[in-house]
This record gives C-alpha cells, structure tokens and sequence, in this order.
C-alpha cells in the first residue's frame, strides 16, 4: 500500500491505495491536517495515473495473449486446462510413466505420492494409463493443479469430432483434428479420463451394470452409471461411490464428447484409463 494526499480546503487528507501491476512512487508524502499546495498534490495524483494507466496497458496485454494460463495449457471459459492428456512423471528420476501400476510409485491411496510423481501436459508421449482417481488427483497437485469436474470437462470438449476421427490409440496430440473449438487435444479417444466427481452407485447393478446410448443428437454416445459398488465382501472397493471418466477410449463403441462412464471405484483403474488436470 501507497499513502497518498488528496487536497480538501487546502488541508492534506491521508488516503491509501493499493499497487495493482506496475509499481507506485509517490513524490510527496504528509501528515494529516498539513496543508500543502496544488502543484504538489497535481504531482501526486499524476504518479496514481501514471500506475493505473500502466495497469491497463497490462491488463489490455494479458487479455489479447489469450489470458493468463501457462504455456502447456488453454483457457477454456474461466479456467486453464491441459492442452493434452497427462503424462505422469516419476520425480525422483525423471522419467515418464505410461503405466503407473507396472511401476508402482506410490500407493494406489495417493497417500504417499507427494515428491514422487507429478502430472504433464506434453505432446508426443504415451498418456499415463492403470493410474487411481486418488493418484491421478496428487499427480495434478503436484502440478499446482486439480482434476477437472464434469463439467468443466463437458465444457472443454465442445466440438471435438464424434465421427471416428479420434478413434486411435496414440502418443498425446498425435491424432489429427482430434481437437476441440477451445484447443484442447484427444478429449475423445486414445484413453478414458478420470473427473474430479463422484455419484452414489446402485449395488445391484455392480455385476451387469447399466449401460444406454445417447439419441442421436448426442452422437450415439454410451453411458454407463450407477454401477461401481461391489456387493462382494472380499471386494476391497466394495465401499466407495463411482468416480466418473469421461470420453471414450480409442476402439470403444460409443466413445465422444458425451461418453459418460460410472463403472469403477476411484480405487480402481483400467488399462485404457487416464486423466488430465486444470487450474
């Protein structure tokens, strides 16, 4: 914060205002009750608009460049989201991990993941797959982001093609026009991704589940819900809701931008399922 006077009378009233981008320094500074000349508040009002006119010469910058997401992601709406599908990479060597269960980094909890593993949106690698909701959550923190919700996804993938354009199994951003209106790459196909929700799950749809089709405005797409608790004692996942992945694997029936899946535990994975994160 910045004290500065304005003039009432020819007495000098204190007032503050905060520094917003670009930094403020204000030529003359008083007590209360001093009384000071027009030239000298004139030069103390002009330093505030010398700042503020800056601020906007920023704020004019930053929404022409397309806001202020990093360089790996893309606004979509009020929210930055990974161009691509997560690969997951292992912290204490580097590496990147196409199969977090094979490796075995840390615990299928997420308890432990913290420094061992972190979520990144780079074209041209192999998207983390057999990864937990609870990895796939510490995994974006590790990136200073989250897991989208639903909707944030549904959001993110408006337009990207449902005609078996993006019906291949691949490295992230590999599939031509597989890309949505707001620039986010292979929300259909290549692997399933894992959202942010949960929903309560009926136990008796848990062995057959209950699987539907969109109507034809909504591209034919499979929804699968309310199946994911186990009515089986010996099941370790037989307490959790359904964690909800959205998409459509590459090769799936189905599969689009309206593709909705309820059929695992967040303790559970899939070799076709991965995530991705926002911030």
């Amino acid at each position: 914060m910045k004290k500065i006077v304005y003039f009432v009378g020819g007495i000098a009233v204190a007032a503050s205002v905060a520094t917003v981008a670009g930094s403020l320094t204000v030529p003359h500074t008083f007590t209360g009750g001093t009384t000071i000349s027009a030239a000298e508040m004139n030069e103390n009002f002009d330093a505030v608009k010398t700042a503020v006119d800056d601020n906007d010469v920023r704020i004019t910058a930053l929404e022409s460049s397309g806001g202020s997401c990093p360089s790996d992601m893309v606004p979509v709406g009020p929210v930055c989201v990974d161009k691509y599908e997560a690969t997951v990479e292992n912290l204490v060597d580097g590496s990147y991990v196409p199969d977090l269960a094979a490796a075995a980094l840390c615990e299928a909890n997420g308890n432990d993941c913290k420094d061992k593993i972190i979520a990144r949106s780079v074209a041209g690698q192999v998207p983390t797959i057999n990864v937990t909701w609870f990895q796939a959550q510490q995994a974006c923190a590790a990136a200073g982001k989250r897991l989208l919700t639903n909707a944030e996804w549904q959001m993110a993938a408006a337009g990207t093609p449902d005609d078996g354009t993006c019906s291949i199994r691949g490295d992230t951003g590999a599939i031509a026009g597989c890309v949505s209106v707001w620039g986010v790459n292979d929300m259909v196909g290549n692997v399933n991704e894992w959202v942010a929700d949960w929903m309560q799950a009926d136990p008796a749809n848990y062995t057959a589940g209950s699987a539907s089709t969109g109507g034809t405005n909504w591209g034919g797409d499979r929804m699968v819900g309310v199946s994911a608790v186990s009515n089986d004692a010996n099941d370790d996942h037989r307490s959790f809701p359904a964690a909800i992945y959205r998409g459509g694997r590459a090769g799936s029936s189905g599969q689009g931008v309206f593709a909705f899946y309820a059929g695992l535990t967040p303790a559970q994975t899939h070799p076709a399922l991965g995530f991705r994160c926002a911030k």
